[in-house]
């Protein structure tokens, strides 16, 4: 009515949920009024409640105020903690790449020192502009130096 709403504090209904943890059914009962978004009038209209009927159903759900600021405190604790196990678990993937990476850098290196040494000139043959190249490994490469 309008003597309530002149009377009592107004809260939004996204303000509401997220002060007293009440879900959209929770609110469904009470009264509501609707008015222009201040912040962009092509938005979707707020929906202001009385604050004194969203406590009223606040206690009833949780039982006291004490008891929501609990409820609210384990929540942040949780996504903290959520958190922190994300971030972890990515270093922990980032680690892994790493030393993967690392590890197949290492193993190419011995693998192409291995081949330069199994791959050693046995003979170079020079006839004016070409030469002939031949490897241990029976790999010949001709050319023509410019």
């Amino acid at each position: 009515c309008n003597f309530c709403k002149s009377r009592d504090p107004l809260i939004t209904k996204a303000k509401a949920k997220k002060l007293y943890l009440l879900s959209d059914t929770d609110l469904a009962h009470l009264g509501s009024l609707r008015r222009e978004n201040p912040v962009k009038p092509g938005w979707t209209p707020m929906c202001l409640l009385l604050q004194s009927q969203v406590e009223e159903t606040a206690m009833k759900k949780h039982g006291s105020l004490s008891a929501i600021e609990e409820e609210r405190y384990s929540k942040i604790s949780q996504q903290v903690l959520k958190r922190r196990k994300v971030s972890a678990k990515k270093e922990e993937q980032a680690r892994s790449v790493e030393e993967k990476t690392k590890a197949v850098r290492e193993r190419l290196d011995r693998e192409s020192d291995n081949a330069g040494s199994s791959c050693e000139l046995k003979l170079e043959i020079q006839n004016g502009d070409k030469v002939r190249r031949t490897y241990a490994d029976g790999t010949t490469i001709e050319y023509e130096e410019i």
